[in-house]
């Protein structure tokens, strides 16, 4: 691995000035992931890329510019071929799935650290059974899979006990990426990252790089660091692209899923899009930002300022940009499902598809008794259930069939990833 060398000429905000890191250097694909399967990992390995092949014949088509963001696929058990299904059905060609490192890894790695890729920082117990599960549902009914990594455990981070499986992302102690365990966690992250394109790639093709690190709950590490772009690059990025590329380089790195939010990194733009790009763009194959915003409009003129930072860095044509998360107010909390539907046509139909690619709506599920998602949650339709008689475990809301409706009327085109 070779870190970037990032030296901070100035320090007049939380940003600084930077120096461009060295040209990137990965590693050569290797074998040895493969001699380290277990004779139960192969087979369930085999297992799924069978089942790949009973996948309609326009499994590796690209349904258009529609996006559905599934933060929920990892925790749908039984539910996950049905939630799957009312995936599929809504016309979309990509989907999310949102991989927390705290639930397929929940103890340290055992055994000396080697300098075998994967094995860095030790011998890993991964359970990957949940996102097997997800993976395979998504290919066999064509859709596109991209994994999100994120959300380390404790052990690997040093925050408050629980915080791993704390989901709400509310509590700024959660970030915390502790002085003591930072090089633990460069080599656990990059061993994580290298296992999941060495299992599932080349079915799935891009790996996103954690979530939201300009908001504390998602990344907060440890004083005194010079710069906290820097301090971003060197602990998520850096580490998290090499594992990647070791594994397959034919596997597309995505990030850095800021939040277009002023936050403790100061103004999202300006004192994170731009160094990023300026600076750091070599490292990111797909550039990915999420936006929640009062309306379409709003959303739309904060891409704009997205593609004036590709246009002033020389990134523009060249480096696709993804909408990995958008939604308006809180949903169908405060708005009809018609209006929120009418914000959805004007952000799709105002994407300029020669750089902003593609946008992912979040999400297939209400985490309530309202909100963002196009199903009621599962809590809310049992009830309904009880009054109603359905026996469906998940109902449609009104927007789930507007949604599908404009997705099909207007995803007919047919991309190459």
């Amino acid at each position: 691995m070779c870190p970037p060398k990032i030296k901070l000429t100035s320090s007049t905000n939380s940003v600084g000035k930077y120096t461009r890191p060295p040209s990137l250097c990965v590693f050569a694909p290797s074998r040895l992931c493969v001699r380290s399967f277990t004779r139960s990992a192969r087979g369930l390995l085999c297992s799924f890329i069978l089942a790949l092949q009973f996948a309609p014949a326009d499994a590796i088509a690209q349904r258009s510019k529609f996006g559905l963001h599934r933060i929920e696929a990892q925790f749908a058990g039984p539910d996950g071929p049905y939630l799957m299904d009312k995936t599929a059905e809504t016309g979309v060609g990509w989907i999310i799935i949102r991989a927390h490192w705290v639930f397929i890894e929940r103890n340290p790695p055992s055994g000396p650290a080697s300098n075998l890729p994967g094995r860095k920082s030790g011998n890993h117990a991964y359970d990957w059974s949940e996102i097997d599960a997800a993976v395979i549902e998504a290919r066999t009914r064509a859709l596109n899979v991209v994994l999100q990594l994120t959300k380390g455990p404790d052990w690997v981070t040093g925050a408050p006990a629980g915080c791993g499986g704390d989901l709400s992302e509310s509590n700024d102690d959660c970030g915390l990426i502790a002085n003591s365990r930072k090089d633990l966690f460069k080599l656990a992250w990059e061993d994580l990252c290298y296992n999941a394109a060495a299992r599932y790639s080349p079915q799935v093709l891009y790996f996103i790089l954690w979530n939201e690190p300009n908001l504390r709950p998602n990344f907060n590490p440890e004083k005194p660091y010079d710069n906290v772009i820097n301090e971003y690059l060197n602990l998520i990025v850096v580490p998290g692209h090499n594992g990647i590329k070791a594994a397959s380089l034919a596997a597309k790195v995505a990030g850095p899923e800021i939040t277009t939010l002023d936050s403790y990194w100061g103004n999202w733009r300006f004192n994170g899009v731009d160094p990023l790009l300026r600076f750091f763009g070599d490292w990111f194959d797909v550039f990915t930002v999420h936006s929640y915003n009062i309306d379409a409009f709003t959303t739309v003129s904060k891409m704009t300022e997205v593609r004036l930072e590709l246009a002033e860095h020389g990134w523009l044509g060249k480096k696709p940009v993804w909408l990995t998360e958008f939604n308006f107010r809180s949903g169908t909390c405060d708005q009809t499902d018609a209006q929120m539907e009418a914000q959805i046509e004007i952000l799709y139909r105002s994407m300029d598809t020669s750089w902003w690619k593609r946008s992912f709506y979040f999400n297939l599920v209400d985490g309530g008794p309202c909100g963002f998602g196009l199903l009621l949650s599962k809590a809310v339709s049992l009830r309904r259930q009880r009054e109603q008689g359905s026996p469906i475990p998940y109902l449609e809301k009104p927007l789930y069939s507007m949604f599908k409706n404009f997705a099909m009327a207007n995803g007919s085109d047919r991309l190459r990833p």
